[in-house]
């Protein structure tokens, strides 16, 4: 009895190391600097759901916020005052956060260093002002909130499918995460990164059901949208760009898709189309990265790198923030929006 009892212990224990040592090494793979233990990034606000905490350097479920004191991801700031500072603001969600990556992978970081590599003669600044879980319905408040005190050159608006602007109405409304004691086991399970990997490993081989799934529910919650689309489009878009315009900076609209819109043909893209006619209509610069996204996939082979992050919908790889960041350039040089 008492040898099989140390027989139980030690599996016991050893089960225990083992499970240690694969939490260690799931936690290595996440973005940020190893941390055994998660601490919740946000604080809670009345018109924008939620802001990150400022000046912080925090890990929480995969996720690194290294956050400066204005509470944006990224370095501080650089002085108003410094000579010929070009300063661009990008606001967005979690596509422009870049959500799943260090910091300096995402778009609006790999953009600033091409714009400095374009501009020598100037400092440029990037600020990214995006927050996971916003939507269209957040920018304006964001802007009015922080975009004027940064007297910006250039100011980025970038969307996705469920931040479009009426559409996003239209779609589930997103429950920002909660730091209360009042989650269930299972999301409160969510610090272990094992169950990370474990559930990100399941939704990445169920993917292709997943992107059918959510086709046919966008096809349905943007019925009711579709009536009045234009219309409700640019009456809820058309604030922003006027109050970015009137602040002397200039207004530029990003579009990002979820992966189901490029491999399925038959996925709805309205919400797309009706923004770019707005946007042509408000004579706002429009980028889709749909049609290079597009080229991207067409051409894949076992040697490229992925475009989307595995288990995810819609959160881009480094890959695919250095096109995006890419892209960007280019439209800025075509309207001859640099300095």
């Amino acid at each position: 009895m008492l040898k099989a009892l140390k027989r139980i212990t030690l599996c016991t224990l050893l089960a225990a190391l083992t499970l240690f040592i694969v939490e260690l090494g799931c936690r290595f793979l996440e973005p940020g600097p190893l941390r055994l233990k998660d601490q919740f990034p946000y604080i809670a606000d009345e018109q924008l759901g939620q802001l990150h905490l400022p000046d912080s350097d925090l890990s929480w479920r995969g996720e690194h916020f290294g956050i400066n004191s204005h509470g944006f991801r990224g370095p501080e700031l650089k002085d108003d005052s410094t000579p010929k500072l070009f300063r661009v603001l990008c606001i967005g969600d979690a596509l422009t956060f870049g959500s799943g990556l260090e910091e300096s992978a995402s778009w609006p970081r790999q953009l600033e260093a091409l714009l400095q590599d374009q501009l020598e003669e100037h400092v440029v600044e990037v600020i990214n002002l995006a927050v996971n879980g916003w939507s269209g319905l957040h920018y304006r408040e964001a802007w009015h909130r922080f975009g004027p005190a940064l007297v910006p050159d250039l100011v980025i608006l970038g969307y996705s499918v469920n931040d479009l602007p009426g559409a996003s109405a239209s779609l589930e409304p997103h429950s920002f995460p909660d730091s209360s004691a009042s989650e269930t086991w299972l999301t409160q399970a969510k610090p272990a990164a094992l169950l990370r990997h474990l559930e990100s490993e399941w939704d990445h081989r169920r993917r292709e059901d997943r992107w059918e799934e959510l086709r046919t529910e966008l096809t349905l919650a943007l019925k009711p949208w579709r009536l009045d689309a234009s219309s409700t489009t640019r009456e809820e878009l058309e604030p922003t760009i006027k109050a970015v315009r009137d602040s002397g900076a200039v207004p530029m609209i990003l579009c990002l898709p979820y992966e189901f819109q490029l491999r399925n043909p038959t996925a709805d893209r309205s919400p797309e189309s009706t923004l770019k006619m707005c946007c042509a209509g408000l004579e706002v610069p429009f980028i889709s990265m749909a049609p290079t996204f597009q080229n991207y996939i067409l051409k894949e082979s076992p040697g490229r790198a992925p475009l989307y992050q595995r288990g995810t919908l819609g959160q881009t790889t480094k890959k695919g923030h250095e096109m995006i960041a890419e892209r960007v350039l280019a439209s800025l040089e075509l309207e001859d929006l640099l300095p």
